[in-house]
């Protein structure tokens, strides 16, 4: 604990919490001077020096603003809303300072109010947006702030009154302004990555029979490192590149350098907590919009695009006047919040802007039909009236829809994003959930068998990507079920169903590795670093291999064989794979496939190949090499063959029919080409 502190922090902070004017020097200096030296020894700066000082940045500004760079209206508005805002902090402070030492109710207030003005700042910068993000985001400041201030307050420093608003106020400040840019990274970068680079990733994952947090893991991951990255930057070179600014104002205020240092190692450590928890509780309510509770469906259509109007140039006096207005707009909704709290849904931008995105699309409604009777064709094998086989996967009156509107992205950066929706707004919400969708195929059925092909034919926009899609219970379902093996996709396990029903899409992907092996590339670095980059389709597999479904299924085929006393040969074929044997079934089909491995010091060159140098023909046929060696009992392939030479098209179809009829397998193919279709169907 520091015992040493000085009375009170105000007195060790210096200039930074005594009051703004000066002393008047005793020989009447006061006029024909701008500045002097005060008896405790710091300089005063009047205010003509101090708008001096801004003109190195001004003349920045003007740079930028002739190289056209877009940075001098930032700037500007930067400029003027500092010099304010500090200015006004003096006037506010000594009050609040002077009635707050015998009203606790006064800092509480003030502490929150400066809460609700960082989340206002941490949601006005991410590119995507999401329902309840105003509230979230305040909530996981004001856990962060509480724990740490109990902890800073009530242990380590226990002022007297524990409430002292010279400790509280500065402190709180201090953790706020430093959260609120890891906050605003980590949910930028998540929610981007969610939306676009990582979408494909995080859907390939769920469609191998991951769990919704397997399948984002390492988007999380990324994001959390950037955010907190900054903060972990700064306390390896702190004291050694930079003097931070509390100990600068503590010297400056004539306290001990080494008194000055230990509050300064404190207050980057309180500031290191409340970073760190903050950015990872906000990840977390990321990854829970992302996916619908419990069925592990990835929900795209929860986030909103806001896009910022860039229009108009020079200093941005519009811009500096919506900013203040923003301070009154986070003070209002932190009264509307406890009043109306309950009663209406927290919207976090203006009706005008964007509607309820829980019911937004996904997929554009107007490239389909508009008749409600299915325009897919189902062909398969003319079964014989003798035939008596089971069906093996089965869909009963199925129907899937899409939403009619389309996700509606903000003009311009909204002026109030705190507010509250009145109740008289109208929007999606006033209409029923049949109103919002569009029916794509209303009671579908049809039947597979065991050994059986199935083909899907239509025109382009007809839904058969989006029936996959639903089969494979990536895309919720309307009405009816769907069945496999005995198990119905209404009432089972997610990543159960994906673990035996296998969606491959017909997309190039890349799917950074989160492995490392034999294969990666070990680069070192000064100081004994060393990046391991692990971007090949071998890291994805050992990645799959660990999915929990895939462990459970070896679990539960262990206690089978011990049960039942069957031999560990025949057990192979019932039991999921091991990832050694995962790599070595694929580097087999792709070699069929005509990938020949060409890698001179071992292994196989298309497996320890990255994925963004794979071309599109190679990156399907990878793919679905690992869909094949993952021992699926049900394939869904997508134009599995779309990029592909003829000859390349029929081995890759031998071998899925070589597998149906080892497996028992049962495949549904989408395909525009009638060969295609005729060859799988004789």
């Amino acid at each position: 604990m520091i015992k040493s502190a000085p009375a009170t922090l105000s007195s060790a902070l210096g200039p930074i919490l005594t009051k703004m004017t000066p002393p008047i020097p005793a020989d009447g200096q006061t006029g024909r001077t701008l500045s002097y030296q005060a008896s405790n020894g710091l300089v005063h700066v009047s205010t003509p020096l101090l708008l001096a000082s801004a003109i190195p940045l001004i003349f920045m500004a003007i740079i930028g603003h002739r190289l056209d760079y877009g940075l001098a209206e930032s700037l500007g508005v930067g400029v003027v809303r500092s010099f304010v805002q500090l200015m006004m902090l003096g006037v506010i402070l000594h009050p609040i300072f002077k009635w707050g030492m015998e009203m606790p109710s006064v800092v509480g207030l003030y502490v929150l109010a400066m809460i609700l003005i960082a989340t206002n700042e941490a949601i006005s910068r991410p590119k995507y947006s999401f329902a309840y993000q105003p509230l979230l985001t305040f909530a996981t400041l004001l856990i962060s702030m509480s724990f740490v201030c109990l902890f800073a307050f009530g242990v380590i420093l226990r002022p007297s009154p524990l409430w002292n608003p010279q400790y509280i106020i500065p402190l709180c400040g201090m953790l706020l302004g430093n959260t609120i840019n890891g906050t605003s990274l980590s949910v930028t970068n998540l929610t981007t990555q969610i939306m676009e680079g990582g979408r494909r990733e995080v859907e390939l994952c769920l469609s191998f029979g991951a769990s919704s947090l397997e399948s984002i893991k390492r988007l999380m991951k990324d994001a959390i490192s950037v955010g907190v990255t900054p903060m972990i930057n700064q306390l390896n070179v702190i004291g050694l590149v930079s003097i931070p600014g509390m100990m600068t104002g503590q010297i400056l205020g004539g306290s001990p350098v080494t008194e000055a240092a230990r509050y300064q190692i404190l207050i980057i450590w309180l500031i290191s907590t409340v970073m760190f928890s903050t950015v990872f509780m906000n990840a977390f309510v990321v990854y829970k919009v992302a996916f619908e509770s419990g069925k592990h469906i990835l929900r795209t259509d929860r986030f909103i695009e806001v896009v910022k109007d860039k229009k108009g140039k020079g200093i941005g006096w519009k811009r500096i006047r919506d900013s203040f207005r923003s301070f009154a707009g986070a003070i209002s909704f932190g009264l509307r919040l406890l009043i109306c709290c309950g009663k209406d849904r927290l919207s976090n931008r203006d009706s005008d802007g964007v509607t309820d995105i829980e019911q937004q699309p996904f997929f554009s409604s107007e490239s389909y039909g508009t008749s409600k009777k299915c325009n897919l064709e189902i062909l398969t094998r003319n079964r014989k009236a003798t035939d008596s086989l089971k069906p093996f996967f089965e869909i009963t009156e199925v129907q899937f829809s899409v939403p009619l509107s389309h996700t509606k992205r903000a003009e311009s950066v909204p002026k109030k994003p705190l507010e509250l929706p009145s109740s008289s707004s109208t929007s999606l919400n006033s209409l029923s959930q049949a109103e919002q969708q569009r029916i794509l195929c209303e009671g579908l059925n049809f039947s597979l068998c065991k050994g059986e092909i199935g083909v899907v034919r239509g025109p382009s926009g007809s839904g058969k990507s989006t029936l996959l899609r639903v089969l494979s219970g990536l895309t919720s379902i309307d009405k009816g079920d769907i069945t496999a093996d005995g198990m119905s996709l209404s009432n089972c396990d997610m990543t159960r169903w994906r673990r035996m029903v296998r969606y491959v899409t017909q997309y190039k992907v890349d799917i950074p590795g989160s492995e490392w092996h034999s294969f990666s590339c070990i680069v070192q670095l000064p100081l004994g670093v060393f990046l391991i980059f692990s971007l090949a389709p071998r890291d994805f597999i050992i990645r799959l291999s660990k999915f929990q479904s895939f462990a459970k299924d070896r679990e539960e085929d262990g206690t089978i064989r011990s049960s039942q006393g069957i031999d560990d040969t025949i057990a192979q074929t019932i039991s999921s794979p091991m990832a050694a044997d995962m790599i070595r079934q694929t580097i087999s089909y792709i070699e069929q496939w005509g990938m020949k491995s060409e890698n001179k010091h071992g292994g196989d060159y298309h497996v320890d190949k990255e994925w963004k140098v794979l071309s599109g023909g190679e990156c399907q046929r990878m793919l679905l090499a690992i869909a094949l060696a993952s021992r699926c009992r049900v394939l869904l392939l997508d134009e599995a063959t779309s990029g592909l030479d003829g000859e390349s098209q029929r081995k890759v179809e031998e071998s899925v029919l070589e597998y149906v009829k080892t497996w028992d397998a049962a495949v549904l193919w989408v395909t525009h080409s009638d060969e295609i279709a005729e060859r799988l169907l004789k």
